[in-house]
């Protein structure tokens, strides 16, 4: 690419692409054939851009019914991407993420977001 960090294409839909982790998880998001998928433990998600820097997270056999929303947040090494349930689910459950090569080297976490 030309214009590796976008800042010229103004397409926010590259921003969660790549290596994702926290202390649980870990996640791989690429682009596949012009979809983006979200590999995480042998699993494969497909995400359905839902606004912006926001996706819908769904099983390929099942992709209207999402599974998590995925939203991109912050700037730089302060990036985080979060996983969270649907409205409509009850479960509160959140994961924050940061991008692995922030994680690999070994910059303290932000606690103040």
């Amino acid at each position: 690419g030309e214009d590796p960090l976008l800042l010229f294409t103004g397409d926010a839909l590259d921003a969660c692409l790549g290596e994702w982790k926290n202390d649980r998880l870990q996640v791989l998001i690429r682009q596949r054939g012009g979809q983006l998928v979200l590999e995480s433990n042998k699993k494969e998600l497909l995400l359905t851009e839902a606004g912006p820097c926001e996706w819908s997270v769904a099983d390929s056999a099942t992709p209207d019914q999402p599974v998590y929303i995925c939203r991109v947040s912050g700037y730089g090494r302060s990036t985080r991407l979060t996983l969270e349930p649907p409205k409509h689910k009850t479960n509160s459950f959140k994961a924050s993420l940061r991008r692995v090569e922030h994680v690999r080297l070994g910059l303290p976490e932000d606690e103040s977001s």
